[in-house]
């Protein structure tokens, strides 16, 4: 990577939640929603004596694979969930770009094959992006650590795979429009919620990877005449210049202005 950029992950959040008790309507999003009865429960997950035993990431992921003979009878959903709660997704958070890991898991695990062949993924994923609450606290989303977990995971968990063509091309224009409200929504409640950089980002890249696909004139040209939103849009990291007074923040602004506009004309 050139070293003119720099990149850096803080993985720091403090956001408010809600109880467990406080099911209904929150932002018209729940913090307990209805999941798969099909999951697959890995055997031997981060923290066990078996997986402190392992000495090569061949090890744990060959731990974490899933037969195609089980996976094949499962449900959408039940896909999904196992794909998000696929303990090797912790790697996204340790030095990988998106965009990179997200190939690499899709080489390697079944699971992910399995989920981007299903014809409903992109209906199914929309549906489950707009019952998550990003006020959760107390939750039962997937994420690499199961279900329940820290709110902020489970919504990168869905969104990587938003950003993907192997989804985007499975929903309609109309299925794109919808989603790109719920991202307007939840990019607003990160700087709300004054999220890290990393977990801001993803919103960003997905509504950058709709207008491309779209051909946006306006966000083409942008992305043509801007380096780093061209990287962005690519990689999903967001690269500054050495010496720049800008922000990773002014980045998504331009390309969330570009995708209100976008929203707009297409309404």
């Amino acid at each position: 990577m050139n070293k003119k950029y720099y990149f850096i992950l803080i993985l720091v959040l403090h956001i408010s939640g809600c109880k467990k008790n406080e099911i209904e309507d929150i932002s018209g999003c729940n913090c307990f929603i209805e999941t798969a009865l099909d999951t697959y429960k890995y055997p031997i997950r981060p923290g066990s004596e078996e997986w402190n035993n392992f000495t090569s990431g061949a090890q744990m992921a060959e731990a974490t694979q899933i037969p195609f003979s089980v996976l094949d009878s499962m449900s959408t959903m039940g896909v999904f969930e196992s794909c998000a709660e696929n303990p090797i997704n912790l790697d996204l958070y340790i030095l990988m770009e998106p965009q990179r890991f997200y190939d690499y898991f899709k080489s390697k695990f079944n699971v992910c094959q399995v989920l981007i062949n299903r014809d409903d993924a992109g209906k199914e994923l929309l549906k489950r992006y707009s019952l998550m609450c990003s006020e959760c606290l107390e939750n039962n989303y997937s994420s690499f650590s199961g279900k329940g977990g820290d709110v902020k995971y489970s919504f990168v968990s869905i969104e990587l795979l938003l950003a993907q063509e192997d989804i985007l091309s499975k929903i309609s224009k109309l299925q794109s429009i919808e989603l790109g409200q719920m991202l307007i929504k939840n990019y607003e409640n990160n700087n709300r919620n004054d999220l890290s950089v990393f977990f801001k980002l993803f919103p960003v890249w997905i509504s950058s990877r709709i207008m491309v696909k779209y051909n946006y004139p306006e966000f083409m040209k942008l992305k043509s005449e801007n380096e780093q939103i061209s990287i962005f849009h690519e990689t999903g990291v967001p690269l500054l210049r050495i010496g720049s007074d800008d922000k990773e923040e002014d980045m998504f602004k331009k390309i969330m202005q570009n995708f209100k506009m976008f929203l707009n004309n297409e309404s």
